[in-house]
């Protein structure tokens, strides 16, 4: 089973126990929903942070028939509190989860609405029925490749070797039989997104994950985690071909899907998440992630990210202290692009992909911030340890008035005598 499906199917579980612990309810029905990236309303109840785990962050949330029915008589006769649910279904989740001394805390306890943000890459959201109400629980995993690589060691290096063809980033494709099974084995173990597009207008892809080879009436397929909906069109349909396409390190590998059908996966825990059939692939096409060539910035340069306002009102009345999407600080430049990266805070979660926003960079020998047009590119948390996230986000360039044209100017002569300047120091090192 996988870590992403163990964990699932703790979270289940230990909703079900909770509840019949703390109000003597039975779970009649359940609902597994993968969320696309944008903003949703969620019936907040309670946040659980937990360390130590697969898992780091838990919404709780409640309909108002459950939640009244959980104040009134949960944790005894003298009714419930909110804090005193959450507490018992976070002590529960920690004792089924897969890990050594996973810890954790109820934190955010809030009985409204609130809204939450989703970045669709192993988002779940999850829905127990009871004779009572509902209780909502989501959350967004992290890969078994991710928290192999927050805890440090060579793990993504010894699969390479295992699953992946010798010197296979040098090749521009995978075609050969054996070596698209060890492909797609490597893809499954790891837990790697897989991106999904149909090729026409659709601007954001549908995400999803290997679950492996199956089959569907008889023939040999592709299983898939992920819901190819009817709310972002256009809906694939059956036979039509899509590009899947996965990230290792800074190549992209990218492969033609053929739709076969629709279908649920039955969890241990009884629940059904939705999955899609495909025909397995025949090769594999390798290509470098980016359009530009990137310098590693060794000084640290703070970057700010605003809402485009090339739309401002005329008179001038918008908020200009409005608080900027994304504070943090640049990891490497080109002529075309950024990547920038910032430590977990609140309201980063609000940078999606494919928006426009304005690019702030604080270069130091210059008074004022450089502003260009960007669009978001890329947008993801990592791990970095086992319990701290870090953000990412890849920008491209846009050009929309001259004043961007004069911006990227100074970009591409900042880039130029970076480049300049370590190329005399190879050539200083080299003379000694």
């Amino acid at each position: 089973m996988s870590m992403l499906f163990e964990s699932l199917n703790a979270m289940i579980q230990a909703g079900e126990e909770a509840l019949h612990e703390s109000c003597g309810l039975s779970v009649l029905g359940y609902g597994v929903s993968l969320l696309q990236q944008g903003s949703l309303t969620f019936p907040s109840h309670a946040e659980l942070q937990i360390r130590n785990g697969p898992l780091q962050r838990v919404h709780m949330g409640m309909d108002a028939a459950l939640r009244d029915h959980v104040m009134a008589v949960g944790a005894g006769a003298d009714g419930g509190t909110d804090e005193s649910f959450a507490a018992t279904y976070l002590r529960l989740l920690l004792g089924k989860l897969d890990a050594r001394n996973p810890r954790g805390e109820v934190t955010g306890l809030d009985g409204g609405p609130t809204t939450l943000i989703s970045r669709g890459r192993r988002s779940f959201g999850l829905r127990l029925e009871t004779e009572v109400g509902q209780l909502f629980l989501l959350t967004e995993a992290p890969s078994r490749l991710e928290l192999e690589l927050a805890r440090g060691g060579d793990y993504l290096t010894a699969m390479e070797s295992s699953y992946l063809p010798a010197g296979w980033e040098s090749r521009d494709r995978i075609d050969s039989h054996l070596a698209m099974e060890n492909f797609l084995l490597f893809v499954r173990k790891v837990e790697v997104d897989v991106a999904l597009e149909t090729g026409g207008d659709r601007d954001t892809p549908w995400h999803g994950l290997l679950l492996g080879p199956g089959t569907l009436d008889g023939e040999p397929c592709l299983t898939f985690v992920v819901e190819l909906g009817t709310s972002q069109p256009p809906t694939p349909e059956v036979g039509q071909e899509l590009w899947a396409s996965v990230g290792i390190r800074d190549r992209s590998l990218r492969f033609p899907l053929v739709l076969l059908g629709r279908g649920y996966h039955t969890l241990e825990s009884g629940a059904d998440i939705p999955v899609a059939y495909f025909q397995a692939p025949q090769h594999a096409l390798i290509s470098q992630q980016r359009l530009a060539f990137r310098i590693p910035l060794e000084n640290a340069i703070r970057v700010e990210l605003r809402r485009n306002d090339e739309m401002a009102s005329p008179w001038n009345d918008v908020d200009h202290a409005a608080p900027p999407l994304f504070v943090g600080e640049m990891a490497d430049l080109s002529f075309s692009g950024a990547r920038l990266v910032a430590d977990e805070q609140p309201g980063l979660e609000a940078v999606e992909l494919n928006s426009c926003v304005s690019c702030h960079i604080h270069f130091p020998d210059r008074d004022a911030p450089l502003v260009l047009l960007s669009a978001v590119r890329r947008s993801t948390a990592r791990l970095v340890d086992r319990n701290t996230r870090r953000f990412e986000v890849g920008l491209e360039f846009l050009i929309s008035q001259d004043a961007d044209r004069g911006a990227l100017d100074a970009i591409r002569e900042y880039v130029l005598a970076e480049q300049r300047a370590r190329l005399a120091k190879r050539i200083h090192v080299a003379g000694v």
